[in-house]
This record gives C-alpha cells, structure tokens and sequence, in this order.
C-alpha cells in the first residue's frame, strides 16, 4: 500500500509539473507567434485549433472508463479481460481516429463555406488536413495512456507529454522563424507526436505483454 501511494504522490507531483510547464510554455511562445504570425493569421491559427480540438467530443469520457476497467482486470490477475478491454477499446479509438480524419477531410471540402478570403482558405484546408491526421493518430494512442496509468505507471505518461511539450513547442518556434506560419504549427504539432507513437505501445506492451 506505502508503494502505491509513493507511485501516487509522484504521479501527482509530475502532473502538477506539466501542467506549470505548459503554461509557462503557452505564456512565453504566444506573444512570439501573435508577433511573427499577426492578428490575422494568429486568429486563422486559432480557428483551425478551435475547430480541430472539438474532434475530442468523439472520446465520449471513454479513456476514464478504460483505466477504470483496465485496473480492475489487472488488480484482479484477469489476463483474459485485461486483453478483452485493450482490444474492444483500440478498435472504438481507431475507429473513433477514423472518424476525426474524415470530418476534417469533409471540412477541407467545405472550407470556402467556413473561410471565406482565398488565401486563409487554402492555409485553413491544409492546417485542418494535418491537424486531422495528428487527431486520428492520438486516439489509439489514448488507450495506452489509460493502461499505463491503469497500471500506476504515471510518471512515465507525465515523461512522455513532457517531451511532446518540447518538441511542439521547439518546432513550432523553428517553423514559423522559417516562414511556414500556421501550417508550421500543424506540421510541428503532427511531427511532436512520433516519439509518442513508438514509446507507448512499446511500454504497454513491455509492461504487460
């Protein structure tokens, strides 16, 4: 019992610190991005966020549920249910993935109804494409995280975010300082994900093979 709540305590405290970090983060790269993007393409950049984020509706509160359940199979030694949780909940975040991509497929397609100048719609289309992609890609991902903690390993998720945290925020600084404004930013916030495909299945899968 002393174990697990040494695991919770430090679990706390790294989460704490993430979330200092990425309000330091926010408040030091946004007068940044308002300076070099101007109002006008911040405010595209803030468009493309604002309707991308909204994909999270799709989760439905289910990655709760997951470690909820996944930490009642694994407390009980039940392998057989532990397995039947991981893969029902990969399959509906896949397809839940699946889903987000295609909304921003269709939204690319009505994008001229949504924006209407010419060259915000073009910027607008692509940073939804990316955004997009980066949303189907994180949804599988959501189940990892909930197995992880499910097992009280929260550190290592808080380690995981951390470095997602410096690496977008790193890309996006170099990107835009090169020129490539708000489709910059959706190419920093996709390519800060990779690490994050590779570490969590490998530790999942490590952990509880």
């Amino acid at each position: 019992m002393a174990r697990v709540g040494r695991k919770l305590a430090l679990g706390s405290s790294f989460n704490s610190g993430y979330l200092l970090a990425t309000a330091a983060a926010s408040f030091l790269v946004t007068p940044f991005l308002v300076h070099r993007l101007g109002d006008h393409r911040f405010g595209v950049w803030t468009l493309v966020v604002v309707f991308t984020e909204s994909y999270n509706v799709l989760e439905l509160g289910l990655s709760s549920a997951v470690g909820r359940f996944m930490a009642g199979a694994l407390g009980t030694g039940d392998e057989e249910r532990s397995n039947a949780i991981f893969n029902t909940s990969l399959f509906v975040f896949s397809a839940g993935g699946v889903l987000a991509l295609l909304v921003s497929i269709a939204a690319a397609g009505f994008t001229p109804i949504i924006v209407h100048n010419g060259q915000d719609a073009v910027v607008f289309r692509r940073a939804v494409l990316i955004l997009g992609l980066n949303m189907a890609l994180n949804f599988p991902l959501r189940v990892c995280r909930s197995v992880l903690q499910a097992h009280l390993h929260f550190v290592t998720v808080v380690s995981i975010d951390l470095v997602y945290l410096f690496l977008r925020t790193s890309l996006a600084v170099g990107f835009v300082l090169l020129g490539y404004r708000v489709v910059g930013l959706a190419l920093a916030t996709l390519v800060a994900i990779t690490p994050s495909l590779f570490l969590y299945p490998y530790l999942v899968s490590r952990d509880l093979p």
